[in-house]
């Protein structure tokens, strides 16, 4: 078996391989030409033997092209063989979920990611930072919406009121990058200048308000900490990583202060208002779903997200919205898993859809 090559030319459903040391295309591997039904078709253990020959051989190239892409070395034989075998469960599942793409019956396409050799159950120990089951109601302003026409487009990233985009690691702290990009934005449309400012700052010092550092927390707690200690450091003076130690807050070297923060109401209406008003939003979400997970690129719609805020779990910055060629509006949010997330580390969300994956259900922005 050869494990390496990387040109792959499709005639009549069999791959021809030539010798090249680059990496196969992903889109060429993910490639069918059945018609979909989005059915779950295979279970991790019996991926495999369930496969015609053809189809086995594209899958051990994916595999051996997924752990060179993505550095994934294993303890031993025992673990190699459970992460192949979830491996072939969720290469065929986007394989299945893309011909639905491009047949029209999604909106959104997936991908193969370092998360494809992982169950939903361990993806929450590092993606999800958000503890639902003990909600902060610490009180901030009421958000009072006005009665303005607002824009079509939306995209903060225009006029560089947004960081580039960084990774959380295997740290729960999607919160505390949430509230940073929320603070940063706010920042910039006070001062005209972007600052990347640190995250690691409140995972390390806002445990005393309430936050767990890698093990979650909530965004109001983080601002209260940032109001309280009296700033935020840049990340450069205090840098990102990835795991809890002690604090080593220095005012001295405060970027910038804020002096509370503003909740909006669970309704999608005031929210577009807010971000087209206001700058970028720190929201929560429901992502514990593959649709979260694997996506590539499109506009995210699932029916089984959960839109209540006892169900969030997962918080994301808000920098935008829209309507794409077809008419479908979205909303813009920035990630924290990096580039390789998504559309290069951002992504689209069906707006004014029952509040998709409960993206209103729990929102909020600095005052400084």
């Amino acid at each position: 078996m050869l494990f390496g090559p990387t040109c792959f030319v499709y005639i009549c459903g069999l791959f021809t391989v030539s010798a090249s040391p680059e990496l196969y295309d992903w889109d060429v591997l993910l490639l069918s030409d059945d018609k979909s039904d989005l059915v779950q078709k295979v279970s991790p253990d019996h991926c495999m033997e369930l496969l015609n020959e053809d189809m086995q051989y594209i899958v051990t190239v994916a595999w051996e092209q997924f752990k060179k892409e993505f550095n994934k070395t294993y303890a031993d034989n025992q673990e190699h063989d459970k992460r192949f075998k979830l491996f072939c469960q969720r290469f065929m599942a986007v394989r299945e979920h893309n011909k639905a793409y491009r047949e029209g019956k999604v909106t959104f396409e997936k991908g193969i990611n370092p998360f494809s050799d992982q169950t939903i159950e361990e993806i929450s120990l590092s993606c999800c930072g958000i503890p639902s089951h003990n909600l902060t109601t610490l009180p901030g302003l009421k958000y009072r919406k006005l009665d303005v026409e607002l824009p079509e487009h939306v995209d903060w990233r225009e006029v560089g009121a947004v960081t580039s985009v960084r990774s959380q690691g295997t740290c729960g702290s999607c919160w505390a990058f949430s509230v940073t990009g929320a603070i940063e934005g706010q920042d910039f449309l006070h001062s005209n200048i972007l600052k990347r400012l640190s995250p690691q700052q409140l995972i390390d010092c806002a445990t005393p308000y309430g936050t767990k550092g890698c093990w979650g927390g909530h965004p109001p707690d983080a601002y209260n900490y940032v109001k309280e200690a009296g700033g935020m450091e840049l990340d450069s003076d205090y840098p990102y990583v990835a795991q809890g130690q002690t604090c080593r807050f220095d005012k001295n070297k405060v970027a910038t202060r804020i002096f509370g923060f503003v909740e909006i109401p669970d309704n999608e209406q005031i929210l577009q208002q807010a971000v087209a008003l206001y700058g970028p939003i720190a929201v929560a979400i429901d992502a514990l779903h593959l649709s979260w997970v694997d996506y590539k690129k499109g506009i995210i719609s699932d029916p089984a997200c959960k839109n209540t805020r006892r169900d969030m779990n997962h918080a994301i910055l808000l920098i935008g919205y829209g309507t794409d060629e077809n008419g479908t509006p979205y909303w813009l949010i920035k990630n924290s898993q990096d580039t390789w997330w998504g559309e290069q580390g951002y992504g689209r969300m069906l707006r004014n859809a029952n509040n998709m994956c409960g993206i209103a259900s729990y929102a909020n922005y600095p005052i400084i």
